[in-house]
């Protein structure tokens, strides 16, 4: 009886994924499965009354756990807690008409474990579809993941594309500006060095003819400043 409710709380421990859900909830589960492994490794030791006692305790405390968390699971929108629900009802009323006399209740059906069993019968065929009914939610999961894995990544290659066709313009943009940089460049080499040259060549040749000092001081200083200026420029279009 004990290795029953072990398994069976095992079962609904994973099923109803409480450990993840309702961890409180998982944790009364497992102090159920010690007070059962408790039991069974006194029973032998226990007067017979006792055992039969704390069986019945057990066995209301399981059911009673079990439906709550059913219960719980389902109103959270687990539909597959729907058919476990249904499956711990018919075993928790078949059980009731077996565990209440203990208590002092009335005596309600006169072959009660005959209807514990039909319970329970009741709740293997309900657990079944239970799990039926979870494959085909995991089955849906797994449908709606890959749809959404093919859609990041539709997604992620389209910004890819977009993001490789922005720097591709932007490299057509680099590349048209260091031209344009160059055809200046260019330019600005020729025009100021064309000027100079002349300047520079008629100092030279005006410090070549006979003039007054004064003047060929100031031919001179023509030539050195366009020296320098030349050079300057130089300088700015390596730069």
């Amino acid at each position: 009886f004990f290795p029953s409710i072990i398994f069976n709380v095992y079962f609904y421990q994973h099923f109803l994924d409480l450990p993840e859900k309702h961890p409180q909830m998982s944790k009364i589960s497992y102090g159920i499965i010690g007070i059962c492994l408790v039991l069974m490794a006194t029973y032998n030791v226990t007067p017979e009354w006792v055992s039969y006692v704390f069986i019945n305790i057990v066995n209301s405390i399981w059911l009673v756990t079990g439906l709550f968390c059913g219960i719980r699971r389902l109103q959270e929108g687990y539909k597959p807690a729907r058919f476990f629900v249904l499956g711990f009802s018919t075993v928790f009323i078949g059980g009731s008409f077996i565990i209440l006399p203990y208590f002092g209740f009335p005596r309600f059906v006169k072959e009660a474990y005959l209807v514990a069993l039909i319970g329970q019968t009741l709740d293997v065929l309900f657990l079944a579809l239970a799990l039926a009914d979870r494959i085909n939610n995991l089955r849906k999961e797994k449908e709606v993941a890959l749809q959404l894995a093919h859609d990041t990544e539709k997604s992620a290659n389209q910004t890819l594309t977009i993001a490789n066709n922005k720097l591709l313009d932007a490299l057509n943009i680099a590349a048209k500006n260091q031209r344009q940089k160059d055809e200046f460049l260019i330019a600005v080499s020729h025009e100021l060095r064309t000027p100079l040259n002349s300047i520079m060549g008629f100092s030279s040749i005006l410090q070549g003819r006979e003039l007054t000092a004064e003047n060929i001081k100031l031919a001179k200083n023509i030539y050195d400043s366009g020296t320098q200026l030349l050079t300057l420029i130089n300088d700015i279009i390596d730069f």
